[in-house]
């Protein structure tokens, strides 16, 4: 029910609802509103034309040039597919994007360490040779039942014990002369005895691998402590991924397990004895002479191992590494997913393996000192010392150990460093072939310019 209101609208409104039936009856009740809102020609009125055009409205701001793009008066075809992919550059494989250790960086340094090692150590002998001949002149009369070297070498010796007694022997026993007397006193005194007694009657390749073995027992205890296996891990051994190269030469001082560093240390001194000695009858022979052999021994050792290590990284590198990226490539670019997942997981333990058993250990400068014995003396016999009776000779001895490095190559045993022992027994090979010479000749240079030093300083004036 529509109800007019207008000014008496209330009146009529509570009328009507008095009116209204009590029972099932229903009340509407409106919003007041205005007549204008019921007005017949505002409710049916015809909604407003719109002018139609085919040219559409212009905003007065739009580009002449955007309008007439829309239309394709300026439109350019959509570039093809193969258009596209060549905008967007040459896309890098897998392989490209991971890259590969370089090598650069270490060959220079080992080529430039062995240099300046074997510099350094020719330098030394021919400082020790003139200051042996220069200091006891005189002795040389003497020794007539002695050859030229014999005599050096004799000197040199008397030279070190004196050096040995005034500085280190004596200042050791004024000091446990100090002591009180006693239980104390009389075991350093013992002690003190014992070792000048080894020192005394030792050569210099035996206080050469004494100071070695020294070296590695004090880098071994080094790895005990807790706190600095971090940085024996960073600085002691060589991981050919870390891209460093110092730690070519800290790793070969290096050892983990008590085994190797024993096992390293007795092989050092028999065949640092070895190599000694026939450095010794070389020069005996050829009349050159020396006085010492030790630095010769410690540049030898020291170029070994960093050949050595520099032949693991390159195999690491250039072989292993290349080799394995390329099995993941092919596995996730054929989209064997089943194939692809396992080997990620199985590349991703190969790596951390090989930073666990990063490079470490003189494992290549002893495959260095070994094959340049056997090469030497090929007919004296080699046996280990529980197997007495089952001796080869090192010739045969040095084609075992090769084949069995080249097999461990082959098959890819991780047990040993079998790159590592490979570049030593090739550094070992090539000294036999060529040292002699490359010394003997580098030596007699340097000498000369040691004498037109010597002059110089003397005020003489040099030839």
């Amino acid at each position: 029910m529509l109800i007019d209101r207008g000014r008496d609208g209330r009146d009529r409104e509570s009328v009507a609802s008095a009116q209204a039936p009590a029972t099932g009856a229903m009340l509407w009740t409106c919003r007041p509103c205005s007549t204008r809102s019921l007005r017949l020609d505002r409710v049916f009125r015809s909604p407003p034309r719109r002018s139609v055009s085919l040219i559409p409205q212009i905003h007065p701001l739009q580009s002449v040039f955007d309008i007439l793009g829309r239309h394709g008066a300026f439109r350019t075809p959509s570039p093809s597919f193969a258009e596209q992919l060549a905008r967007t550059g040459e896309i890098k494989s897998f392989s490209k994007e991971v890259g590969r250790p370089r090598i650069r960086n270490q060959i220079l340094f080992c080529v430039f360490s062995s240099i300046g090692v074997f510099t350094f150590a020719m330098w030394q002998t021919n400082d020790a040779t003139i200051r042996a001949y220069a200091v006891v002149e005189d002795m040389l009369k003497s020794m007539r039942d002695l050859d030229f070297n014999a005599r050096l070498r004799l000197i040199h010796e008397i030279h070190f014990r004196k050096k040995w007694v005034e500085l280190v022997a004596r200042p050791l026993l004024d000091r446990v002369n100090a002591l009180p007397r006693g239980l104390v006193q009389g075991v350093a005194l013992a002690a003190l005895h014992h070792v000048h007694q080894l020192v005394v009657d030792s050569n210099d390749f035996h206080r050469v691998c004494w100071s070695l073995g020294a070296l590695n027992v004090l880098v071994f205890a080094m790895w005990r402590f807790r706190s600095l296996r971090p940085f024996m891990t960073r600085h002691f051994t060589h991981d050919p991924l870390s891209g460093k190269s110092y730690t070519l030469f800290t790793s070969m001082f290096s050892h983990r397990k008590f085994t190797h560093l024993i096992l390293s240390c007795m092989a050092l001194s028999v065949f640092g004895r070895t190599f000694a000695i026939h450095w010794y009858q070389w020069c005996v022979v050829r009349e050159h002479p020396e006085s010492t052999q030790k630095w010769h021994m410690l540049a030898f050792i020291t170029s070994g191992g960093l050949w050595a290590m520099l032949l693991s990284h390159i195999a690491v590198a250039r072989v292993q590494y290349p080799r394995l990226l390329s099995r993941l490539t092919r596995s996730a670019f054929l989209g064997l997913y089943q194939r692809a997942v396992p080997k990620l997981h199985n590349a991703s333990r190969v790596l951390d393996s090989a930073k666990s058993k990063a490079f470490l250990g003189l494992s290549g400068a002893i495959h260095s000192l070994f094959t340049f014995t056997a090469l030497v003396n090929p007919d004296v016999g080699v046996a280990l010392g529980f197997l007495p009776e089952y001796a080869i000779n090192m010739c045969s001895g040095l084609y075992l150990l090769t084949a069995f490095n080249l097999l461990g190559v082959l098959r890819g045993w991780s047990t040993f460093n079998h790159w590592g022992n490979l570049g030593g027994i090739a550094f070992g090979a090539f000294y036999w072939v060529c040292g002699d010479g490359i010394w003997m000749h580098l030596k007699s240079l340097l000498l000369s310019v040691k004498l037109i030093l010597v002059r110089i300083e003397r005020g003489e004036k040099p030839n």
